[in-house]
């Protein structure tokens, strides 16, 4: 497979992820698990937002993920909006255990949709990709949310959101206690939204990223599309 992002200064792409839903949902011991291979029963709640970095490797290329683990507390809500407008993806969590965190998921999209919409540069090119994170699916005797529930309503915010903004959601059962589906649920949000900023540019001739002499070209081309659409 031909190698579609070119080195461009240090890093090839940076892109922005941010870990969001209500407190006690597991983000913190999610973000541990993913960076650190870490795992504690016992932690504080965050205070404001905490935040690391990745790389990974896409077609070839090197990728420099910023992840923000953000708080889901009330009093912080109007601090992590700021968050939102420079993130292309979200890892957005909900417990398994607690009807109400997955009642809340709603605000959630529609804070991160809103911020997006209200951007100067708002368009249906701009990129929203969703993980929906149903968290503690170790705790199989506790869990109170149905997964036809969850489907239904996936489904719904597909149909509901994508007339006017560039967005996708999938869903992924996790446990940062017993390690499933981690690293899977992030590896799959970030390889999603690189598939869409690929496919965007691809389809809308934005580059041309065929012919050798080009090259450089094409990367500060690139690199400037992103940041003219915030969504890196």
């Amino acid at each position: 497979m031909s190698n579609k992002f070119e080195s461009y200064g240090v890093y090839n792409l940076i892109i922005k992820v941010a870990i969001v839903g209500d407190s006690k949902t597991g983000k913190t011991s999610y973000f541990n698990r993913l960076l650190y291979n870490d795992y504690k029963s016992n932690i504080s709640p965050t205070i404001g937002a905490d935040f690391a970095s990745k790389m990974e490797t896409y077609e070839k290329s090197d990728v420099k993920i910023y992840i923000w683990d953000t708080s889901g507390m009330e009093t912080y809500r109007d601090m992590i909006r700021v968050y939102f407008k420079d993130c292309a993806g979200f890892l957005l969590f909900f417990d398994l255990t607690d009807k109400n965190s997955f009642t809340n998921v709603s605000k959630w999209i529609e804070d991160i949709v809103c911020v997006k919409e209200s951007l100067p540069n708002s368009n249906p090119n701009l990129l929203l990709r969703i993980a929906l994170i149903g968290h503690k699916s170790d705790k199989k005797e506790e869990i109170k949310i149905s997964q036809n529930d969850i489907d239904n309503y996936v489904l719904l915010c597909q149909d509901k959101y994508k007339k006017n903004i560039n967005f996708d959601i999938f869903y992924s059962n996790c446990s940062s206690k017993e390690n499933i589906n981690v690293k899977e649920s992030y590896t799959q949000l970030y390889q999603n939204i690189l598939n869409s900023i690929k496919e965007l540019i691809d389809n809308r001739n934005t580059i041309n990223l065929v012919h050798d002499d080009k090259k450089k070209n094409s990367n500060k081309a690139f690199s400037k599309y992103l940041y003219n659409r915030r969504c890196y």
